[in-house]
Order: C-alpha cells, then sequence, then structure tokens
C-alpha cells in the first residue's frame, strides 16, 4: 500500500508541507526546546521517540518486503543500553543497488513523515497543551535525519554513500588505514595516493563527526528534559 503513486503523494506532501511549517515556527520562535517539561509532555516525548524508532525500522521493512525479499527477524531489544525496535534485514543485500539506496532512505523518510505530521499540528494548534511536545518531537526528527543521513556514522546515509560509490567497507578500510598505514608511511615518507588521502580525511572526519553527535545527543536530551530532571 505504501508504494501507490497516491499514497506515495500523500506521504511526501507531509513531509514537505511540514517541513515549511517547521521553519516558520522556528522563524517565528513559537516554540523552545528548552524550559521545565511538564510530566505529561515528558512521557508523551519518550512514546513518541519509540514510535520514530518503529517507523525508521518499518520503512526498511516495507521496500524490503515490496522487493520480494523477506525479513528474517523483527522485534524489541536493548541496544547500547537503551530499548529499541529492530529488523533483521540481511537478505535485503540481495536486491540491487538501487532498491538498495531506497531501503537505506526509506528510514529517514519515515522520520520525514512524522516530523511533518508533528510540525502540521503544531502549527496548526498552537495553544494545545502538546503542541509544544510536537514541536520537540520534529526536532528530535529532523536532528536524527539529519544524523543519519551524514555519511560519516555507519548508519543509513553511509550505505547510501558506499552502494552508489560501490565501496561497502568504506569506513572500515578508512579506520584500518588511519590505525596501521598512516603511520608507517609517514615514518617512511612514503608519497600519499588519491585513495590514500580519500581514506585519510574520510576518518578523520568520521572521527569528530562521531564525537560531534554524542555531544548533540546528550545537549539535545540535557536541554529537553534537564530541568525535569533536577
Amino acid at each position: 500500500w505504501v508504494f501507490r503513486p497516491a499514497v506515495l503523494v500523500v506521504l511526501i506532501a507531509a513531509a514537505v508541507v511540514g517541513l515549511f511549517f517547521f521553519v516558520d515556527l522556528v522563524r517565528h520562535q513559537r516554540f523552545s526546546i528548552a524550559g521545565r517539561s511538564l510530566a505529561i509532555g515528558f512521557i508523551v516525548l519518550i512514546v513518541l521517540d519509540y514510535l520514530m524508532v518503529f517507523c525508521h525500522e518499518l520503512g526498511h521493512a516495507v521496500v524490503i518486503v515490496h522487493n520480494g525479499r523477506r525479513i528474517r527477524s523483527a522485534g524489541f531489544q536493548i541496544y547500547f543500553g537503551s530499548p529499541a525496535f529492530f529488523v533483521e534485514s540481511s537478505d535485503g543485500l540481495m536486491m540491487d543497488r538501487r532498491q538498495q539506496i531506497i531501503e537505506s532512505f526509506a528510514g529517514p523518510f519515515a522520520q520525514l513523515v512524522l516530523a511533518g505530521i508533528a510540525s502540521i499540528i503544531a502549527w496548526s494548534f498552537p495553544a494545545w497543551i502538546l503542541s509544544e511536545t510536537m514541536y520537540k518531537f520534529a526536532v528530535l526528527n529532523y536532528l536524527v535525519v539529519i544524523m543519519n543521513l551524514i555519511p560519516l556514522l555507519e548508519l543509513d546515509g553511509y550505505y547510501i554513500l558506499a552502494d552508489l560509490i560501490e565501496v561497502p567497507d568504506l569506513r572500515e578500510r578508512s579506520l584500518v588505514f588511519m590505525r596501521r598505514d598512516l603511520f608507517h608511511k609517514l615514518r617512511a615518507r612514503e608519497r600519499f595516493s588519491k585513495r590514500d588521502v580519500g581514506f585519510l580525511l574520510y576518518g578523520v572526519l568520521g572521527v569528530a563527526f562521531t564525537i560531534f553527535s554524542l555531544y548533540t545527543a546528550y545537549y539535545y536530551w540535557k536541554t529537553v528534559f534537564g530541568d525535569l530532571v533536577s
């Protein structure tokens, strides 16, 4: 059903219109992610957070099933100490490169739709008690989408880039180059090839972005719930 033209048009429209509404909310500073969160807002945002992860994984699964492959397992697990949903999508590796790129993008696209719907609600009903929570949920979705699509972590953007340039182990090879080959070349004063420069640049940016991602996540949740926890 998701791949029917009418449904796709509705989903894309929700994502695009919602993004414009979100920009308008930010421009006019109608809401803030800071402040003393109500307990009900805290609970709703946590529930919406899990809905976000669920829909993200469902987006991957829908594309895999649509292309005639199987989801071998799916469910709920503890991941890095945090509850999360998962989809075991190894059968998707049998799809062609274009289908795999679409499958990687489907998760962030599902979040864009959710963020769009939340932004439309917050923009349309600014006086509603949960509108600020909807705004925070939209911020969280857009933040996660950006993190997912920047190809410096092993997330969806990384797999999209790897499929586009046909280098499936780009991150691993760049880290191996930094740990093993870099110092050898520096000691021996060997010339760096274009591939070496590419691995070095990607590895350095990947490490820096990992640190930035951890700080950004900490800053967001501290800003949203810091006062409540205090």
